[in-house]
């Protein structure tokens, strides 16, 4: 019968816009019909804030930044018709004029070393000089750029997606990793001093570095008008994706009462991004949602399982951050404004780093703030869950297995099993070695049992600073 009730979903489904979690071309995006969230209101506002524009923006990873950095190249190419329907071609009065464009995503640059890096850069600046008619000879990259913008016959369009990749795969190897770096600053200082050959600058990524400083960015990454600009809001949500969420209520499989409730477990597990302080306006993240839809309305760890950043991860381990899992973290506004990606390869940092990365990254999102500081949380149960797991287990012994324990105490606690789930409990508690349990006996207890229901999927409260909290800790 569940194959069967899958079997019509999809097939109730299919008529409507295909969705993709994997196609980062705008132009193959559209004329292949598959579904686009409209963000041309972002773009437009972007293009048209100022006569030289030079933008960068931060967002994690799979949040569509190489789909808007390809809308844009298709956008300053002139191809109005990719854009028929969309609100930068029927509501506003640009003009689509054409322009040459260097579109670069530095993520496919081989940088298993500096040669390889070098030479994948001059190849990149070699194609994108022969797309716009202009054959360069191989040289140092920033002399290749000064030679192409040099020979347009108007102002150029450089877009540069995934720009601090080569940066975070080196962070292993500091000579390599300054020499990216020093390679960088010469590039974009072609850029500052050619400034009246360039019409528009987009630079997406993670973090800075900090030799991004030698010219001037418009960072966009946390005003309140871009909050939306990446990922996909409540409206948006139910706006364009209505005929999957409409198929799913009125299938076999559905055991919701009534929308509402279906939308409220969608928002719960996957929305909540908050990229701004000035803003109340939160976000899904485009990948969970899309796997959600196309796997029938699974509820399941999309996002974590996509090789996101394991990055912000493997450095977590390295500190004692399990007291995260018990509440918000306040963080120091300077943690984010200083904030060099490169200083991930120093042997220590300090946590306010850690925390700005987790954000950074994905794991965190702003619950409150001001100009002086951030409180970071969870933004779901998607990532709180996969996030608490991960740092859970490196406390517990070899051979432990976290997974399979909170797989078995659910189906316990489904049962109604009661002794049986304490049993799992001591095994859980038993799995943890003797100085971490004994440090301070209460807290390290409570933390590690918080953690434990938050790793389990459940809405967990570790102390509940209320009168009804009291009576409950005093039944």
């Amino acid at each position: 019968m569940h194959i069967q009730n899958a079997f019509n979903f999809y097939y109730n489904t299919v008529m409507m816009n295909k969705i993709s979690t994997a196609a980062s071309d705008f132009k193959q995006l559209i004329e292949a019909e598959y579904l686009y969230v409209d963000k041309t209101p972002y773009i437009y506002r972007m293009v048209r804030e100022s006569l030289q524009n030079y933008f960068f923006i931060s967002r994690p990873r799979r949040y569509g930044k190489s789909l808007f950095c390809s809308t844009l190249e298709h956008l300053f190419k002139g191809e109005r018709e990719l854009f028929r329907g969309l609100y930068i071609a029927e509501k506003t009065d640009y003009p689509f004029e054409r322009y040459p464009v260097l579109h670069f995503n530095f993520s496919l640059l081989n940088t298993s070393t500096f040669d390889s890096f070098l030479s994948g850069l001059e190849d990149m600046i070699l194609e994108k000089g022969m797309e716009n008619g202009i054959r360069l000879e191989r040289n140092l990259p920033s002399y290749m750029l000064i030679e192409f913008l040099k020979r347009c016959d108007k102002e150029c369009v450089i877009i540069i997606d995934e720009f601090d990749s080569p940066v975070i795969d080196s962070l292993s190897d500091k000579e390599k990793l300054e020499r990216i770096r020093n390679e960088f600053s010469s590039f974009y200082s072609v850029i500052k001093n050619t400034g009246n050959k360039v019409r528009f600058l987009f630079i997406t990524g993670i973090a800075k570095l900090f030799n991004m400083s030698i010219f001037s960015l418009t960072d966009v990454s946390m005003r309140p008008e871009y909050a939306a600009a990446f990922g996909y809001t409540d409206k948006e949500l139910e706006e364009y994706f209505r005929e999957y969420i409409d198929g799913y209520l009125s299938s076999g499989n559905c055991t919701y009462k009534d929308r509402n409730e279906f939308l409220k477990d969608i928002r719960d597990y996957y929305d909540g991004y908050r990229f701004s302080a000035g803003s109340e306006e939160r976000v899904y993240n485009p990948v969970s949602v899309g796997k959600f839809f196309t796997n029938s309305c699974s509820f399941e760890n999309y996002w974590e399982t996509t090789g996101v950043s394991t990055l912000a991860v493997e450095l977590a381990k390295r500190y004692d951050l399990i007291t995260i899992v018990n509440g918000n973290q306040d963080v120091g506004m300077s943690a984010f404004t200083g904030f060099d990606i490169a200083l991930l390869a120093e042997s220590s940092l300090k946590v306010s780093s850690i925390y700005a990365l987790l954000y950074y990254t994905g794991y965190l999102t702003i619950a409150d703030g001001d100009l002086k500081g951030l409180t970071l949380t969870f933004p779901n149960k998607e990532i709180s869950t996969s996030f608490t797991s991960s740092l859970v287990s490196r406390y517990m012994d070899k051979g432990a297995d976290l997974d399979s324990l909170v797989y078995s105490t659910n189906k316990l606690l489904e049962k109604g099993d009661v002794p049986s789930f304490m049993k799992k409990m001591h095994e859980y508690y038993e799995s943890f070695p003797y100085d971490l349990l004994f440090r301070d006996k209460e807290k390290t207890y409570q933390m590690l049992f918080h953690a434990f229901f938050v790793a389990s999927g459940m809405d967990a409260v570790a102390e509940d600073h209320s009168l009804r909290g009291e009576e409950l800790t005093t039944s």
